[in-house]
């Protein structure tokens, strides 16, 4: 019988949403947001460090941002994130993330 290494991740069963956010689902989610369009809005280039929150139902409820070289870009992150969207899970998150603007 040829070997069969054990999954990396456990298999959720058909259906069952996961308890929380996994790596994979940060990176969907990210790509749905689209804060590299804030680069042209402000003359300031920089790091806009976030907090962002999302619900179960993979909705951006809250964004809070930790570090930002100019006001404009943070408004305009902000503004962008509310916007992303996340797949749906049992429990939400909430998750650090860097935007090199």
């Amino acid at each position: 019988m040829p070997f069969k290494p054990a999954a990396t991740h456990p298999t959720q069963p058909q259906g069952e949403l996961p308890d929380n956010l996994d790596r994979g689902m940060l990176t969907a989610g990210i790509a749905t947001i689209d804060a590299q369009a804030c680069a042209g809005r402000s003359a300031a280039h920089g790091d806009v460090s976030v907090s962002i929150k999302v619900s179960p139902a993979g909705a951006v409820t809250r964004v809070t941002i930790k570090s930002s070289p100019d006001p404009t870009l943070s408004s305009c992150v902000t503004a962008a994130a509310q916007k992303g969207t996340f797949a749906k899970t049992k429990r939400g998150g909430t998750f650090a993330y860097v935007w090199r603007l």
